[in-house]
């Protein structure tokens, strides 16, 4: 079996880390093609994980000092144990990264994961602060020598050449089994929407917010409630416009969850909430690993984007215009009827196995390991 390393900066071992947790997945399914390592950064330490064992190879006193070790140990490890394959999560481009894919690049096929793009309008126009606003514009000029080192991008986006260098589809994953499925809520009269997510513009909630406030202006139809689930810089925002309408009532800020209190949340509620402000940074498609558990779930989904792994038209997501126009609570409520009081049917298996079809892990990134051996 071919080795693998796979690069990333994120802290790998943080409870509270969405991200780690892929990569956590990602080691998983890797290591049932490859003989996989990772190299990754805790506590300022580069930890090297192999056959599940993790091994402290680099101890620094600062994160600053601990991002130029990774670097030279990924050189090193790459070297001493003979790797063909380095699979790097996208940290953003400067000239010490580069450096590491200079050398590397002598002795290893690269193909670099970039969960985002374009990311250009996401950095310059919405809430960014001053030190990521400098590692972007050292990323713009970096990024452009890429081309020289790396192999092939893949890419959660529709684009066959990124900076440069030639990029191929994949799509975000889980492994199905290890997400239990919900249970549905009894048919009361009311309709909960659930979204889960560290906050941001991109999520577009406000728009959701606006249309409760028309929606219950008018005073008639099934009460409609909002959980919104985790923090980020959006958080404050959407509080505001929840006092500025006095609907309290209506919108419930949950704070971050995980586990049974999360799952519990899940089970009480009907539809999920992806992305409703994707078009704020440019961007189109949502590939978010949300929406992969919200499959996983089994819960219809609300957008305003389309999710590369849901066919167009698929009975069980609502979609809504790219664009700042309130959420129409109305059609919100159609759409509940339409599958819990009209059709009474599967909906949690129906949906659930589209995630088995769609993105189940192992399926994924069967075609970074073709493109490898090309």
């Amino acid at each position: 079996m071919d080795k693998l390393l796979i690069y990333t900066k994120v802290d790998v071992f943080s409870e509270n880390s969405s991200l780690g947790k892929k990569l956590k997945r990602q080691y998983k399914a890797f290591s049932t093609m490859f003989d996989t390592y990772m190299i990754s950064l805790n506590d300022n330490n580069v930890i090297l994980t192999h056959n599940n064992k993790n091994k402290i190879i680099a101890e620094t006193d600062s994160w600053v000092k601990a991002l130029f070790a990774i670097n030279k140990c990924t050189v090193e490890c790459v070297k001493k144990l003979n790797i063909p394959f380095v699979f790097i999560r996208y940290p953003m481009s400067e000239p010490a990264f580069n450096g590491m894919l200079k050398k590397v690049s002598r002795r290893s096929r690269i193909i670099l994961e970039l969960p985002t793009y374009p990311y250009d309008d996401e950095i310059k126009n919405y809430g960014v602060d001053l030190k990521n606003r400098m590692a972007y514009y050292i990323d713009r000029i970096s990024r452009r020598k890429m081309k020289k080192y790396v192999y092939k991008i893949a890419a959660y986006s529709p684009y066959d050449n990124i900076f440069g260098i030639e990029a191929f589809p994949i799509v975000n994953a889980v492994f199905v089994d290890e997400i239990k499925p919900r249970t549905i809520r009894e048919v009361d009269g009311k309709i909960h929407v659930i979204a889960v997510a560290e906050m941001q513009q991109s999520h577009g909630y406000d728009r959701f917010i606006k249309g409760l406030n028309t929606y219950y202006k008018k005073g008639t139809g099934k009460e409609v409630y909002l959980h919104l689930v985790g923090n980020g810089n959006e958080k404050k925002t959407y509080e505001e416009l929840v006092k500025k309408y006095s609907l309290e009532k209506y919108v419930i800020f949950h704070g971050y969850c995980v586990g049974d209190e999360l799952d519990e949340l899940y089970n009480n509620s009907d539809i999920a909430l992806e992305r409703l402000g994707l078009h704020r940074i440019g961007a189109s498609l949502s590939s978010s690993l949300k929406s992969r558990e919200y499959l996983c779930k089994g819960f219809p989904m609300i957008s305003s984007s389309k999710v590369d792994v849901i066919p167009d038209d698929y009975k069980y997501q609502l979609m809504f215009e790219s664009n700042e126009n309130e959420i129409d609570i109305n059609k919100v409520v159609e759409f509940y009827d339409s599958i819990y009081v009209n059709e009474k049917n599967d909906v949690v298996n129906d949906i659930r196995n589209l995630a088995y079809e769609k993105c189940d892990i192992i399926k994924a990134l069967e075609p970074v390991k073709e493109k490898f051996y090309e």
